[in-house]
């Protein structure tokens, strides 16, 4: 629920700030008058017609905030004026842009080298300054940008500390308590949300801090256009200024849904009626139209907003009408144009003819005033040794870890090798290429829905257009001729299926329903089922996902060639071979046709949707069932376990091998053994339930309580709990009875921690002997404990602990992250954006400066932009944060992108016409 709110109040926020800057007048007018530029890797200003004002002469400039523009010059901030002219000198360590008529400033000796650096690490020397360059002398901890006259700052620097209100009166910058804790933001009106002291529940209050509207809410946002979001209990809708629900939906309390509320905006809003289901409602909290939506963003000052269904991210006006049908990424609407992400950059898309006025190849695109501004961020990347030296110059425009002496590297378009001083070896074969990279053809998508392949002049390479094409792979591309799109599923169906040249020769008539791509010289083909493919306009995982049911599937090498006839009803690449299915029966074939085991035997299917084409080319077994019994069956046609069981349980297919410390798990009627590599069952079948072993112990169910034997059957903790976990270590955490709390025993089975009801241990149980825990006592909230019981480190300023192997942990306060030591002695301070998770390696990749993002596939936080160094388990810096960009060493050299500034900068207006041209 906590995670909820951070997040209704962070949306709130920042449609605060969006607000804040369309409502400026005199930022909008300096926009349009002057504008960043950069030539020769320092950067000035130019007016709307591209003629240089401010000749470029800094280390970097920012687009222009209440009449003033922001520059850094030799790691110090200063401002200029609408005429161009210097009138507050680099003396900054940190600056910001001017906001509510004063700028946050920081005075102390010292540089913050990162351009897209917030300093908010800097933890004294915070002030204001006025337009004139007049600086306050009083200084504080931290401070937050001045809004409806209201500065908030604190004299401690996190964030969980007092706060005070400042005020300038006759040039004076005044400093108070208040006597209401208030979110402080009255969003230009005059009421705020505030925190009654004694309750702990929201109201509003006035500008003269008297109760408007009473406090008795969980959760309140500031109110736009006069509706506030908010929560009372289970009951989240919004509020009107008397404090009268004007929408509300009550969520059981047992149901993991919590409704996101959008602020107003054109007089509608967003709400979130069930999971990834988003509708739009008036003032008086009804349906603004009909239409629902897997995401929705708030409406632009023009009617518009950017939702998203199934088929993609679209534009849709006040009336739920498409105004711009869901087949782009759309990042931004305004001013009649839309910017967009797709894979090959971003680009930008007139509404009223529906045509790209800038092509998508672009790494950033910014709306400024009247003008477009373009980017592509360059830095250019070489290898490191462990000491940070370049070894092999920055020159390349990607860059790919070394293996056996080489490594893959990309310069002109084109994929060579080198070598560890970076000698050129030659180009990569394509069949060595890294997957997924285009090389030097691609295709692009017409007005007609016609596919047609150039090259990277943006010429045409191959003469013919398709209804359906993908990459080259190697020397041929797989094309379909006759497929049909269906706009209102975003899916393409139907059509045949061929192989063509670079020459655009075919190779292969379109015969087949499908042809998957290809992998490890081969590829997939089915005759007379139904395929359906659906292109990524956005980042995606793949380039293309398909579909396909019923019809009988063979194989074809890369001549086209059958090598496998088409005459199953299923292939399932497995490993280098192939399971080959007739009527549930399979039987296992090389990839040139030649039978590996004749079988038959089966294999469950049973969680596969219809048309879910698997690719098992990367596991090493799966369980397979003959004469009713199932076994485990290896890539090469071998039983790494006899098919004589009911069941058989392993960890995790992708491994090398099912065994865990070399046994497996095996069900035998109802009741559950386990056997060894040998084929000997070493733990009878007699429980009714066992997990697989850790620690040379194995959890086992008898009489409906759990115990642990080891691998001679021996009982070395009788059977008495309600549930138990894993040994990890010398550990495990166990439970007496179900709903009670949870305890720690060694491997006697003697209690290390007694059970405490205020005590939650995380699922991923001991680490080396730490475990991250979150306490039920507000003062302690999240925090470590190794497996003596003893709590290491205990702070009410952390947000979050993530236990490492080696005895380590990361402690993250206020978005900063550190390294704890297994006795809980911080090993660094508070000082990185991302630190890379500790498997043992020597140097640990870390970052300052950068953005946090979540990985699609791990769910994992990783960092982007900033500054890049490795540290060790110690906590030392071994080379410096200097890169803006790094990957993990192999064989001695890492990847890393030199932190020089290299963007390529320009203008255009909303015609397309060039204005300023791309430069460096």
């Amino acid at each position: 629920m906590q995670k909820n709110l951070y997040a209704f109040l962070a949306i709130c926020c920042l449609a605060v700030v969006l607000s804040a800057c369309n409502s400026n007048k005199s930022s909008t007018e300096a926009e349009n008058r002057l504008f960043p530029v950069k030539e020769n890797s320092r950067w000035g200003y130019m007016d709307a017609s591209g003629k240089v004002v401010v000749a470029p002469a800094f280390d970097y400039a920012w687009d222009f905030a209440e009449g003033r523009g922001r520059i850094k010059d030799k790691g110090r901030y200063g401002y200029v004026n609408l005429d161009g002219e210097v009138i507050i000198k680099p003396s900054f360590a940190y600056a910001d842009d001017f906001q509510g008529g004063y700028a946050r400033v920081n005075v102390t000796d010292t540089t913050v080298a990162d351009v897209t650096f917030d300093g908010y690490s800097l933890g004294r020397g915070w002030t204001f300054v006025d337009p004139a360059g007049v600086v306050f002398n009083q200084t504080f901890a931290s401070v937050v940008a001045f809004k409806d006259g209201v500065a908030v700052v604190r004299d401690q620097p996190d964030y969980n500390s007092a706060a005070r209100y400042a005020t300038i009166d006759n040039g004076q910058l005044i400093v108070q308590d208040r006597v209401t804790t208030a979110v402080f933001d009255f969003n230009g009106g005059t009421f705020a949300p505030a925190s009654d002291s004694e309750t702990g529940k929201l109201g509003m209050i006035d500008l003269q801090e008297q109760w408007v509207v009473q406090p008795s809410f969980d959760e309140l946002a500031p109110y736009f256009e006069g509706i506030a979001a908010a929560r009372k209990n289970n009951q989240y809708g919004y509020i009107n200024k008397q404090g009268d629900w004007v929408y509300s939906q009550v969520v059981p309390v047992d149901q993991n849904f919590f409704p996101d509320r959008r602020p107003f905006s054109n007089g509608l809003a967003a709400v979130a009626v069930a999971e990834n289901s988003y509708q739009y409602i008036d003032k008086t909290g009804k349906p603004a139209f009909k239409g629902r939506f897997k995401t929705a963003g708030n409406f632009t000052a023009e009617g518009y907003a950017i939702v998203s269904t199934a088929a993609g991210t679209g534009v849709i006006d006040k009336t739920g009408n498409w105004v711009l049908k869901p087949n782009l990424d759309v990042q931004r609407v305004e001013k009649g144009v839309v910017i967009y992400q797709s894979s090959k950059g971003m680009g930008v898309r007139d509404l009223a003819t529906q045509k790209d006025i800038v092509p998508a190849e672009y790494t950033h695109i910014d709306l400024v005033g009247s003008l477009l501004r373009l980017r592509n961020v360059g830095a250019t990347a070489g290898y490191i040794d462990t000491r940070g030296e370049f070894v092999v110059p920055p020159q390349f425009t990607t860059t790919w870890p070394f293996a056996k002496g080489k490594a893959i590297v990309e310069v002109k378009n084109e994929l060579i090798y080198i070598d560890k001083t970076g000698r050129k070896l030659g180009a990569v074969p394509a069949n060595e290429s890294p997957y997924y990279y285009g090389g030097q053809y691609t295709y692009v998508s017409t007005e007609g829905n016609k596919f047609s392949f150039i090259n990277q002049d943006g010429a045409k390479a191959v003469p013919n257009e398709y209804d359906f094409a993908t990459d080259f792979e190697g020397g041929i591309a797989r094309v379909n001729q006759g497929a049909s799109f269906r706009e209102e599923e975003y899916i393409y169906t139907g059509g045949k299926w061929g192989l063509i040249d670079k020459k655009g020769t075919s190779l292969v008539p379109a015969t087949y329903e499908l042809i998957m791509p290809y992998r490890k010289g081969t590829a997939l083909v089915n005759v007379g089922g139904t395929a359906t493919y659906s292109l990524c306009e956005g980042e995606c995982e793949e380039m293309v996902y398909y579909t396909c049911d019923g019809g009988k599937w063979g194989l074809v090498n890369e001549a086209g060639k059958p090598v496998i006839e088409a005459k199953y009803d299923r292939l399932i690449p497995f490993g280098d071979n192939f399971l080959a299915g007739q009527e549930g029966q399979y039987s296992l074939l090389s990839a040139a046709g030649e039978v590996v085991y004749e079988g038959p035997f089966s294999i469950s299917l049973d969680e596969m949707e219809a048309g879910f084409i698997p690719a098992w080319y990367d596991i090493h077994f799966t369980t397979a069932s003959q004469n009713d019994k199932v076994g485990v069956l290896s890539t090469a046609g071998k039983w790494l376990v006899n098919p004589e069981y009911d069941g058989v349980v392993y960890k995790d297919q992708a491994a090398e091998t099912p065994f865990t410390e070399g046994l497996v798990v095996v069900q035998s009627g109802d009741k559950w053994g386990a056997v060894d590599e040998a084929g000997t069952l070493v733990v009878p079948a007699d429980y009714e339930g066992l997990r697989n072993f850790a620690g040379g112990l194995a959890a086992v169910m008898s009489n409906g309580r759990w115990g642990f034997v080891d691998k001679t059957n021996n009982n070395v903790i009788a059977p008495a709990y309600a549930a138990v976990r894993d040994f990890q270590g010398d550990v495990a955490i166990v439970q007496r009875e179900p709903n009670t709390p949870e305890l720690v025993i060694d491997r006697k089975g003697a209690t290390r921690v007694e059970a405490d009801p205020t005590i939650t241990y995380n699922y991923e149980g001991f680490i080396d002997g730490l475990c991250a825990i979150t306490s039920g006592d507000a003062a302690s909230p999240s925090t470590v404990i190794n497996s003596s019981g003893k709590i290491l480190f205990s702070s009410t300023l952390l947000n979050e602990v993530q236990v490492q192997k080696g005895g380590l942990f990361y402690a993250i306060q206020n978005n900063k992250w550190a390294i704890v030591n297994g006795e809980g002695m911080m090993l660094t301070g508070f000082e990185y954006s991302w630190i890379e998770p500790y498997t043992g390696q020597d140097l640990i990749r870390c970052n300052t400066g950068g953005e946090i993002y979540y990985d699609e596939m791990t769910g994992e936080p990783m960092a982007y932009g900033g500054l890049w160094g490795f540290i060790d388990k110690k906590g030392t810096v071994r080379i410096p944060l200097k890169f803006a960009g790094l990957e993990p060493f192999a064989e001695g050299l890492a990847t890393a992108r030199s932190s020089e500034d290299l963007d390529e900068v320009g203008y255009v207006d909303l015609t397309g016409k060039v204005v300023s041209p791309v430069k460096k």
